[in-house]
C-alpha cells in the first residue's frame, strides 16, 4: 500500500537523467494547457522536476544553467558582440553595447567576449 504522501507509485526519474525525448514529451504536454500536475502523474516524474524543466526553457532562449540571474543577452546577441569585436578591434565596449544590445552595460559586452576567449 503507497502511503497518502506519496506522489507515486515508483520512484521519480531525477532531472538530470532526463532524455531530450522525456523533455520534448514535457514540452509538448505543456503546450495545450496541461497543468503540472497532470504532466507529473502521467510521465511519473515528481512535480517540481517538471516546474524546473518547463521553467528553464522558457526564457525564450535564454537557458539558465546554475543559480544566479537569467542573462541579459541572448546567445544570438553576444555572437553579434563578438562579430563586431573581431570585425573592428578598436572600437571600445561601449560602442559595441550601443549597437549590439541598448541596455547591456560596456562590462557585460567585457564578460561576453571573454566567455568566447578574446581579449581587446
Amino acid at each position: 500500500m503507497t502511503s497518502i504522501l506519496c506522489s507515486h507509485d515508483t520512484q521519480p526519474i531525477p532531472s538530470e537523467h532526463f532524455s531530450e525525448f522525456t523533455r520534448g514529451r514535457t514540452f509538448g504536454l505543456h503546450e495545450p494547457q496541461m497543468s503540472y500536475c497532470q504532466i507529473s502523474h502521467l510521465l511519473e516524474i515528481s512535480l517540481n522536476t517538471v516546474k524546473d524543466t518547463i521553467l528553464k526553457e522558457d526564457q525564450d532562449g535564454k537557458e539558465r544553467k546554475c543559480r544566479g540571474r537569467y542573462p541579459k543577452t541572448t546567445m544570438l546577441q553576444d555572437d553579434a558582440m563578438v562579430e563586431d569585436a573581431l570585425s573592428n578591434r578598436n572600437t571600445s565596449y561601449s560602442e559595441i553595447a550601443n549597437k549590439v544590445a541598448a541596455s547591456v552595460s560596456a562590462m557585460t559586452v567585457r564578460r561576453r567576449l571573454a566567455q568566447k576567449h578574446l581579449k581587446k
